[in-house]
């Protein structure tokens, strides 16, 4: 079998002398060797190893952290849209004995960082206890101890990432409902476009959310890219159930009563139904990507 072509190894191990350092030995093995075979493995090429594959490992869960926190920022806005709607009346009446618009974008902006910032807080500060109850478990299961360390930039950066993604959603709503005539609240049924349409300064608002969370978490540009492609595929299956619902609701008079109805439903909570689909499409592209 020992036969040029054949799939032979053989591992070798090496006891420098006392007086020689690895460095100075690879050298002169190299040099001596030019053209060699084998492949050299020493402490520091492994620790390389298992750097690469800790980052990999970082960046992975770094990912599917984002993902929770953006689908967990949808879900805020779908449940203060909720809220607003069942507040309009109340709105209403503000406006109506003089109120102004600001005044009711900082009651409600007010209670939604009542609520954001104390979520953050709290999933910031439960991160770190877990941290450190994780680490004696794995310690005990490795080869390697795991040491937790407390560190103040990670935990920034969690808690402006959490905040940062929760205005991003709800934000927007309470500028809409803001915008909103106080009569059109009266006369309005429970449909949900009774608010103004988005304008510019909601979409800037969102902008603005996500470009400081890209800057503020450590990721490669590659990792921010897909973060911000996962983003572009959310607002494009908006923008596809908003024109959906707008076409079924112009051709939809032509089907059966039992389609029509349906889709008449459809248009009628149009934002509702864009934002429903939305959160299950990113869902379901956030666990393709991990997959």
């Amino acid at each position: 079998f020992m036969r040029p072509g054949a799939l032979v190894a053989r591992h070798k191990r090496i006891v420098l002398p006392a007086n020689e350092t690895l460095e100075s030995w690879e050298e002169r093995l190299t040099a001596a060797f030019p053209d060699s075979g084998w492949r050299l493995r020493t402490p520091e090429s492994s620790q390389g190893a298992v750097r690469r594959v800790t980052t990999q490992v970082r960046d992975f869960l770094a990912l599917a952290s984002l993902a929770a926190i953006l689908l967990a920022g949808i879900g805020c806005g779908h449940a203060l849209s909720a809220f607003l709607r069942a507040r309009r009346r109340a709105i209403a009446v503000i406006k109506m004995v003089g109120g102004s618009a600001a005044l009711v974008r900082q009651v409600y902006m007010l209670l939604a960082a009542l609520f954001a910032v104390s979520g953050a807080l709290l999933g910031a500060l439960l991160g770190v206890w877990g941290m450190f109850i994780i680490a004696p478990i794995l310690s005990a299961v490795l080869p390697t101890p795991i040491i937790a360390e407390w560190s103040t930039l990670t935990f920034l950066r969690a808690f402006l990432a959490a905040v940062a993604m929760t205005a991003a959603f709800a934000v927007p709503p309470i500028l809409r409902f803001s915008r909103i005539n106080p009569l059109t609240f009266f006369a309005a049924d429970t449909n949900e476009d009774s608010a103004p349409a988005a304008d510019i300064k909601d979409r800037l608002v969102m902008a603005v959310s996500f470009m400081l969370m890209a800057v503020i978490l450590p990721l490669e540009w590659d990792k921010k890219a897909m973060m911000f492609g996962i983003i572009v595929i959310a607002l494009i299956l908006y923008a596809l159930t908003l024109a959906f619902a707008a076409a079924a609701q112009q051709f939809g008079g032509r089907l059966p009563i039992a389609p029509r109805l349906g889709l008449l439903a459809i248009a009628r909570n149009r934002r509702q139904t864009a934002v429903g689909v939305m959160s299950f499409g990113v869902g379901i592209c956030v666990l393709t990507g991990i997959i």
